[in-house]
Formats: structure tokens, C-alpha cells, sequence
């Protein structure tokens, strides 16, 4: 376990989910920036928030974050990356804890609070491991990083623990029963270019999802809604889970050529709500 945590630590802290046009680059739309200039950051919150769209309303994150409720609370995220949505709290008013494994994500996030003047306690973290003691905080949340745990039922079991009974929680992972998972990577990758000969579903996982370009990341796990149920039930009885397919405007050409790219949006949203790459399970502890 802890060999697969060092890989998992050097991986991401030399390629950190910066949304440019390669993973871990500072280059997007051809322009080259700086690792933690102002030019950086903008250039990378641009570009996930255009890829979250449907989940903004007045403010980025709003339809899914109730900043409101939680303003002036203890928040904490886990897996905080470059610290987008770490920023988005605090600015909300929250006291907010960001932890993360990579330290080039904490440095790139402190820079980040720095140049916004926002406060904040930013520090290393393993999210199998929490250093906090029982029910801490008022709200917990995680973002596209579990799936990426080799123990995603400790992790969850350790968010749930420092979490105070009544409060928050939300995770998004990726989705195995989706139209990225299955298509692109099961059908394309495993079967048409016969990678099923030499890696099983996890390998396939973790070789084609992030980092794919610079042949994949250590270690990425999809789930299904049926596991999360599962996993979730024993620390609450009020929780939602919601599939998001953002990702369906560029895999759906490729999965329907012709037909996908001009494909009415009702039919779009009915295929995204059970067929998308990202699955966001929410509700409050028991």
C-alpha cells in the first residue's frame, strides 16, 4: 500500500491537474505560463470552469456548494490541487482547511491565497490518514481526486470521521458504468487496440483516464452508483448521487460520428444523467 502511495505522491506532484492541453503543463491554447503566475491560474480556472458549466449558477459551483449556509464554517477539501475550489470558499467566508499528498499542489495553492490575499490552512495531508480529530468540521468534500486512492473505503470512512454529526459531505469520482469508461476506454483502447492483452480494467483505468497522453497516472479506480450506495449507506441516511456528463460533448462524436455531434440536447441530457463521466454523491452524517 504504501509503495502505490509513493508512486501515486511522485506522480501527481510532477504532473498536477493544471486543465492545460497536456497534463501537469503550464500551456494552454498554445501560451506558455509561468507555474503559479497570475496568468497560470486564470488560464486554468477558465478552463475548469468551462468544463463545468451546467454546474454554475450565479457563482462557479453554486448549483452543487451551498456557500451560504456554510459561510463562516469549518470546511474542509481533500485533494486540494491547484486550489480553485479551495479559493471559492474561502472568498465565500468559510474557514477553510485544504489538504492534499502532492506538495507542489500545496505550494501552487498557498501562491494562490497569497495573490488573493485569502486565509487559509494549507497543508500536506493522505486522505487513508486524516490528522484531525472526530467531527472537525461543519462540511467535507472531495473533487475528482479519491478515485485515485488504492483504500477509497478508508478514505470515505476517514471523511466521515471528522466530519460532525449533521454536516456536509460530497465527493465526485469518475464512473465506470459511462460512456468514457466502457467506449473509449474498454471498446477503443482494450478491444480495437488490443490493450485487454496486456492490462486488466484497473491498468486500463489508470492508463487511459488522467495523464493518458503521457501514458496514464499509477493508480485510477471508477466507480459504479451501486458501490457508492454501498459504501456511503453505514454514515448517512439522507444522500443524493447525481451522474454529470460534461464529458459527453467530446466522446459522443466519436462514439456516433455525425449523429453525436448534432445530437438534440434533450437526448444529451438524458444520456449525461446516466451515461456521464463523473458521479457526485452528497447529503449530510447521521
Amino acid at each position: 500500500m504504501e509503495r502505490i502511495k509513493s508512486k501515486i505522491k511522485s506522480w501527481w506532484a510532477k504532473k498536477p491537474m493544471t486543465y492545460s492541453l497536456t497534463h501537469g503543463s503550464s500551456t494552454f491554447s498554445n501560451k506558455l505560463t509561468k507555474f503559479g503566475s497570475k496568468d497560470f491560474f486564470d488560464a486554468s480556472d477558465s478552463r475548469f470552469i468551462e468544463w463545468n458549466k451546467p454546474l454554475h449558477i450565479e457563482k462557479p459551483f453554486s448549483k452543487i456548494f451551498n456557500f451560504k449556509k456554510f459561510k463562516k464554517k469549518k470546511i474542509l477539501e481533500i485533494g486540494c490541487g491547484i486550489g480553485f475550489m479551495s479559493m471559492l470558499w474561502a472568498k465565500n467566508g468559510s474557514d477553510l482547511t485544504a489538504i492534499d499528498l502532492n506538495p507542489q499542489s500545496i505550494s501552487l495553492t498557498k501562491k494562490r491565497f497569497k495573490n488573493n490575499k485569502l486565509k487559509g490552512q494549507i497543508s500536506l495531508g493522505d486522505a487513508n490518514k486524516l490528522k484531525f480529530i472526530n467531527e472537525s468540521f461543519d462540511y467535507v468534500y472531495s473533487w475528482g481526486v479519491l478515485h485515485h486512492s488504492p483504500d477509497f473505503e478508508k478514505s470515505i470512512s476517514e471523511m466521515m470521521r471528522v466530519t460532525k454529526k449533521g454536516g456536509g459531505f460530497g465527493v465526485m469520482v469518475y464512473n465506470r458504468n459511462s460512456v468514457l469508461f466502457n467506449y473509449m476506454i474498454r471498446y477503443r483502447e482494450g478491444f480495437l487496440h488490443l490493450e485487454n492483452k496486456f492490462n486488466n480494467k484497473l491498468s486500463l483505468a489508470s492508463k487511459f483516464t488522467d495523464g493518458a497522453k503521457e501514458g496514464g497516472n499509477p493508480f485510477t479506480w471508477p466507480l459504479t452508483k451501486k458501490e457508492l450506495i454501498k459504501i456511503f449507506e453505514p454514515f448517512s441516511n439522507n444522500f443524493q448521487i447525481k451522474i454529470l456528463g460534461t464529458d459527453l460533448d467530446a466522446t459522443l462524436p466519436q462514439l456516433l460520428p455525425y449523429v453525436g455531434k448534432y445530437m438534440p440536447l434533450f437526448l444529451k441530457k438524458s444520456l449525461a444523467k446516466r451515461f456521464g463521466w463523473s458521479i457526485w454523491i452528497s447529503g449530510e452524517k447521521k
